[in-house]
């Protein structure tokens, strides 16, 4: 009798802790994709602010910290490359959220992912911007050796 209390005690905190780990894991791909949305509002801010084109890393930064859709700390430039018909941004983004469960550590933990921008004002119809957002395990740090 103990032990079949036991076993089933058991069985229901394994599936508890699954169903937690499907939950977390379920938050973290979406916090991962939230920086997508972070990068396209970034794109769309620089676009808005009708600089003159190529950009400078002035006006990037402000975007990037003082931009009325991000957060203290939401992103970061690290690195900028410019040519006459191009400016190339690697940014970086993150997002803070719940971790289902957490027996060690925070409750909260960081998505976050590197964006390459570029912009491009060779056409008639202005500034236009492509957004690759690279891999989880891809460091800004790494894109820049390349």
């Amino acid at each position: 009798m103990f032990v079949a209390l036991l076993l089933a005690l058991l069985v229901t905190a394994t599936g508890f802790l699954l169903i937690a780990r499907h939950s977390g894991d379920t938050r973290r791909e979406e916090a991962f994709e939230d920086t997508r949305v972070f990068a396209d509002r970034f794109v769309d801010q620089v676009l808005a602010r009708k600089a003159e084109f190529p950009f400078d890393q002035q006006e990037m930064r402000k975007v990037i910290t003082s931009g009325p859709d991000m957060a203290p700390g939401q992103g970061t430039l690290y690195d900028m490359r410019r040519t006459d018909t191009t400016v190339r941004v690697l940014v970086y983004f993150a997002t803070l959220y719940e971790r289902s469960s957490p027996i060690l550590g925070s409750a909260q933990a960081r998505a976050q992912r590197c964006f390459t921008v570029t912009f491009s004002g060779a056409g008639t119809d202005g500034v236009s911007a492509a957004v690759t957002a690279h891999d989880r395990g891809t460091s800004c740090a790494e894109l820049v050796e390349r």
